[in-house]
């Protein structure tokens, strides 16, 4: 059975707490399949804060979140 191929990065998204999700600016000047930087520009409030992020590639596939049913009895040895 062939596999998929990778594709690269198109877009970062940003969700801080339970506001919607951010278009983060990434730096385009990485070669596609390597780690991506990104930066938002956010002032924060004092206190406790959530940041999730997500990836979506050349192909529209978005990044599973963590608490994704695809991931929930999985195990990782990272």
């Amino acid at each position: 059975m062939p596999t998929a191929r990778p594709h690269p990065i198109s877009t970062v998204e940003v969700k801080i707490d339970n506001c919607p999700w951010q278009k983060a600016k990434r730096d385009d000047s990485k070669a596609p399949f390597t780690w991506q930087t990104w930066m938002l520009d956010w002032k924060p409030s004092p206190g406790e804060h959530t940041i999730t992020t997500r990836a979506t590639d050349t192909a529209a596939v978005v990044q599973p979140a963590p608490d994704d049913p695809l991931f929930a009895n999985k195990k990782t040895y990272w």
